[in-house]
């Protein structure tokens, strides 16, 4: 679950991310607009419908170039050598640490304005916190044990190349607990994309509401369009929320 920032700011970068993908190559952003919405945990930035739609419409497609996979990590010109020796995931992370740190000088910028700076995962979660909501639920071992990995990960990976290049790789940027909290930022905000095998920070993708029963749109990778495409399922009324199918169980939903 992400924890965004102030929402009308949010709705007011997303909308600017939709101009800024028509204006680099994406052929219509016209059907989705963003709105925010309350929900029981606060209020939260969605997508909807800006007229109506029927099944099977492409509601988006955005070119390979603009959506940020693995291969930017590993080309990285900081964290670049890094991330080769790293998961898909970590290796978003360490990319989205550096390009956070270059602010506006980052060619991402419309991008990372977009992103939470956090999320609630439990992952981040204090133990205490995790026994008192979690007790009785799986995810609980399954919070302690991500946590635990991923400060072992990051243990190993400052012995290795951070501590050593504090030169380069400044200690107020690259840190644990900044690790920690971007790496829950790429676990909330990446798509899964089965026809690329990959994982990928598709712009807009990341603020759009999940669903796990296939009754919102798919997002995959066309290879002969050689974009990312959001299709839809089933008819959208305007100003209903388009929402983005997720196959990953329930607790695997909450732990993003």
């Amino acid at each position: 679950l992400a924890a965004q920032k102030n929402e009308v700011e949010v709705v007011a970068t997303v909308a600017h991310l939709l101009k800024w993908l028509q204006a680099n190559g994406a052929p219509d952003t016209s059907k989705l607009e963003p709105k925010r919405f309350r929900g029981d945990i606060g209020e939260r930035v969605g997508l909807i419908a800006s007229k109506d739609i029927q099944s099977g419409d492409i509601l988006l497609e955005i070119p390979e170039a603009l959506c940020v996979t693995s291969i930017d990590a590993e080309k990285h010109e900081l964290v670049g050598p890094v991330a080769k020796d790293c998961s898909e995931l970590v290796g978003l992370a360490l990319w989205l640490m550096a390009e956070r740190a270059k602010g506006a000088a980052s060619s991402w910028c419309q991008l990372l304005h977009t992103l939470p700076d956090t999320t609630s995962s439990p992952i981040l979660w204090a133990d205490q916190d995790r026994v008192e909501l979690l007790t009785g639920s799986p995810v609980l071992t399954e919070a302690r044990n991500r946590q635990n990995a991923l400060q072992q990960q990051w243990s190993n990976l400052s012995k290795q190349h951070f501590q050593p290049n504090s030169d380069r790789f400044n200690p107020e940027v690259f840190n644990e607990a900044d690790f920690m909290h971007t790496f829950c930022v790429v676990l909330a905000c990446t798509a899964y994309l089965p026809s690329a095998e990959c994982f990928a920070l598709v712009p807009v993708a990341g603020n759009m509401g999940r669903t796990g029963n296939d009754n919102g749109c798919t997002l995959d990778y066309d290879t002969d369009r050689q974009s990312v495409v959001l299709k839809t399922t089933r008819p959208y009324r305007e100003g209903q929320e388009v929402l983005v199918n997720d196959g990953r169980p329930n607790g695997e939903l909450l732990l993003s």
